[in-house]
This record gives structure tokens, sequence and C-alpha cells, in this order.
């Protein structure tokens, strides 16, 4: 680019070497000293270099940028100079330029860390001492732009973890001006990618970021890690479409245990039930249930399949001691685990008792131990000597019953229940003649004819009395939600009884 000056100087120029011209012209004609003399006028370089500068430019941050000019001068170019002013700086720096040939001149500066815009000027002087500013007036302008991505730092790059170990990756992240956002991305077992902020120490640039590990999945998590300034520039570690990768193994027992449903006192030729569980953070795929001695149990193996967390076991019938029995269970990685020992304690078989049970009224449903037997008159029989039963007698319109008891070695014991009925029924009574006096259980409740008196459940005495016949006196049955009518004949001598009951109140 050509600044006004150089073409000032181009002007001025011509006009020298017109004028020049003109007074040899005016010298021919005179003698030949004389013109001699006047054709050699003594010229001074009095014109300065011309530049040809880049103008504005831009580069960036830390970049190195070469400026470049095209410098001419009619004698020569004794020095050219290039003075720029830093961001944030307030005073200019100078710099030589070198010429690398056709009248080119060249420097190279550093950029700064720094974004913005930085002023420049160039001044070149010939071998007379003209000097000339580019440009004139001003200064060109560097805009200095961020293009340079963060750096990261890997400084833990864990490999592999264990089911339910969660993994603590941790990175330097590093920018030349400033870090805008920085997050690892992972992609669990079996899952969605999660993104995790790192979490950045400023005056470290270091940043850790945790990876949730699944307690029950085994298998490969990918990752990688991400960073942006604030100008937008993305560094990816690892570089590329690459991922690192943690491998999930499972090192983890299955949780074990054992009990039995049966009581302390065990006898021979029981069998009994015992009980288990296991969870294990993938999968179990065996599960044995083990004893020692191996004659307690009737059995042709030393061991049980015990999947479903349960196994019943026939006792030997002429085994009395103490066994053990020990859960084993192992999931898909191999992990085993096992149960601390179940000790059962067997005792000699005791001859068997029985219950024979009767009700007031029949019929009623007989349950022992929560289970239903028949109704009475029932006997039960076979039941192990002295252990607790719970026998309970269920009647319909009557209060269950219920009683705690055992039976004897080779005895029967036996048991009459007498129910009560619950709930309330009504009474309606007439005489003949009417106005007799009616007790119930004593207690006077009205004249005849006595209608709906509602009286409670179960057996009462009815006495009917008048003045100058012979009283009567009944025991009745009332049901409840059921209705008792009575009819009374009070004439001397022999008399009549009509009774009925009627469903409903």
């Amino acid at each position: 680019m050509f600044s006004k000056y150089n073409v000032f100087r181009s002007a001025f120029v011509l006009m020298l070497i017109g004028s020049f011209v003109l007074q040899a012209k005016e010298a021919k004609g005179g003698d030949n000293n004389e013109a001699s003399k006047k054709g050699s006028i003594e010229v001074n370089d009095i014109l300065p270099p011309s530049i040809e500068a880049l103008g504005n430019l831009s580069g960036g941050t830390g970049d190195r940028l070469e400026l470049s000019a095209t410098i001419k001068d009619n004698v020569g170019v004794a020095s050219s100079k290039l003075y720029w002013l830093n961001i944030g700086e307030d005073r200019y720096t100078e710099k030589d330029m070198e010429e690398k040939g056709d009248d080119v001149y060249t420097t190279t500066i550093t950029l700064p860390d720094k974004v913005g815009e930085l002023n420049y000027y160039l001044v070149a002087r010939d071998l007379e001492g003209n000097e000339t500013r580019e440009p004139l007036d001003g200064t060109y302008r560097i805009t200095v732009i961020d293009n340079k991505p963060p750096i990261i730092e890997v400084i833990t790059l864990p490999l592999s973890s264990t089911t339910g170990e969660d993994v603590v990756v941790k990175a330097k992240i590093l920018d030349n001006i400033s870090i805008d956002t920085a997050s690892l991305k992972y992609t669990p077992i079996d899952g969605d990618q999660k993104d995790v902020v790192f979490d950045i120490d400023p005056d470290t640039s270091i940043g850790s970021a945790t990876i949730k590990v699944a307690a029950n999945k085994v298998g490969t998590i990918t990752y990688y890690i991400e960073a942006k300034d604030k100008a937008g520039n993305i560094a990816r570690s690892p570089e590329g479409t690459d991922l690192y990768k943690i491998t999930v193994v499972d090192n983890i027992k299955p949780d074990v245990s054992l009990s039995s449903d049966n009581p302390s006192d065990v006898e021979s030729g029981d069998v009994i039930t015992i009980l288990g569980d296991f969870k294990d953070n993938d999968c179990v795929k065996e599960a044995r249930l083990m004893w020692k001695p191996l004659n307690a149990i009737d059995s042709s193996s030393d061991s049980i399949d015990f999947i479903k967390k349960s196994a019943r076991l026939k006792i030997k019938d002429d085994f009395v001691g103490k066994f053990e029995c020990v859960l084993v269970a192992e999931d898909k990685a191999g992990n085993k685990a096992t149960t601390p020992p179940l000790e059962v304690k067997v005792s000699k078989r005791l001859p068997r008792g029985s219950f024979f049970i009767t009700s007031s009224p029949e019929h009623a449903k007989v349950f022992l131990d929560e289970r239903y037997k028949g109704e009475t008159p029932l006997k039960i029989s076979e039941l192990r000597p002295w252990k607790p039963f719970k026998l309970v007698l269920k009647l319909k319109d009557f209060a269950p019953w219920e009683i705690k008891t055992f039976v004897e070695p080779g005895h029967t014991t036996e048991i009459n229940a007498t129910l009560k009925a619950e709930g309330e029924g009504t009474v309606f009574i007439i005489s003949s003649p009417p106005m007799a006096k009616v007790y119930i259980d004593g207690e006077f409740v009205g004249t005849t004819p006595v209608r709906d008196i509602r009286i409670e459940a179960g057996k009462h005495n009815l006495n009917v009395v008048k003045e100058g016949y012979r009283p009567r006196t009944k025991e009745i049955f009332v049901l409840n939600g059921r209705k008792v009518y009575l009819r009374f004949n009070l004439e001397s001598g022999a008399y009549s009884e009509v009774v009925t009951i009627k469903r409903g109140l």
C-alpha cells in the first residue's frame, strides 16, 4: 500500500528532472565553458523511502506473526524498523526489519496470550537520512484472537474397577485465557452417556470427576474428557474418536444366611425344613446345602440343591446327636460364600400322644396351630409330646373358643369345650290369660304380651307368673339375630305350650 507521501515524492522527482533539462537547453548557444557550467548542477537527495505495508492484520494468541513490507528508495535504504504497542502496555517496542530481497523487509513478533488489539507502524530511512513513516498518521492494528484449545493433562487414568466401586478421574486442565467448561463424559455398562462436571481447583488447575460404577453389572465403561475455553475452542482427551476404557469385574461374594423353622427339640425320624437366603450384586449361579456328619440325613448325597432357598431334610430314624448344615453360594464370577454352621440337636423319638375333643354344641370346627383338622367330636393322633399346641374351635353364632395345651407321651388328652353364643336375639311372649308377669334370669321384663325383648344370645331362665294361676318356668336358648316366640296357657290343672323360633329380626 502506497501512502500519500510516496505519491508526493514521485511527483517531486519528476519536477526536479524537468527543471534540470530546462536549464541544459538554455545553455546551448553560449560558449562551451559556460554551457558546461550550467549543465553540471549538483542534485541532493531529499526524498524519503517509499513503504508498502500489509496494513491491518490478525493472529492467534501466542502465534509468531511475520510482518513484511516493500521498501524502496532511489538512493538506498539504510534501515527499517517496526514499532508496536502490545496489549495492555503504554510503551512501544522497537525491532529491526531484515531485507529478504526484491525490496522486501520482514520481522517476526510473538503475539501475547491476550485477546484484543495491538498497534504498529513502520519507519524507513535512506542513505541520505531521509525518513518516512507508514502510516503517516495513526497506526495499523493487529487483532489478536484466541484460537488455541485448552490443554488436558490426565493425572489418573483408571483402567479397571470392581462392581460397586466408583472411579475418580483426575486431570490438569489449562488454557491460555480461561476455561469455560470441563466435563467427563462416560457411558455406563448397558446405559446412556452421562456428563460429570470437573471440580477444578483454581490454584492448581487440577480437577476431578467421579464415574459411578453399578453394583450389579460387569463389563466395560468408556469415557473421555472434554474442555472448552471462553472463545469456544474445544479440547478432547483422548484425541479424535478414541475412548478410555475401564474394565469392571465382580469380586464381591454373595450374601448368605441360614435358619430352621423347626423347634429345638428335633427327634429321630423327623423331616425338618431348612430355610435360607442369598443375594448377590450380579447373579447367584449355584447354591447348595451341605451337612455333616453324613449319616445324620437319609440321603445318598452330602448336599442338596438350595436354589429355591429352602430344603427338607429327613433325619434318619436311628440318629441321635448333633449335625451341622452350611449353605454355599457361588455367583457367575466364581465368588463363593459360606454361612456359619447351623447346628441341629436330635433327640430320641418319644411315643406320640393325642387329643380327643368334644364341644357343646357339637359340630364345631377344630383348628390345631392354625390348621383345620375336622369337626367335633374329633380325635387328633400322632402329636409330639410336650410340644405347645394352640387349639381353636369355631361355630357359627358362637364366640371362638381357644386354649394352649400339650399331650403326654403315649396318652390321650380329653378336651370338652362349652361354646358361648355371641350377639343378641329377641323374645316374643304371650300368655292366656294375659297380663302375666315375665321374668328373664330373675329380672322382671314386663307383662304379657311381651314383644321383642332384646337379650344376649345363649341360655336363659324364663319365669311366667300370674296370681291365681300356676307359675311356669322354662330354659330357653337364644341365637344371634334370631327371634323366639313363646306361648303359655296358665289354666289350672294341665296346660299346653307352643314354642316357635323365627329367623331374623
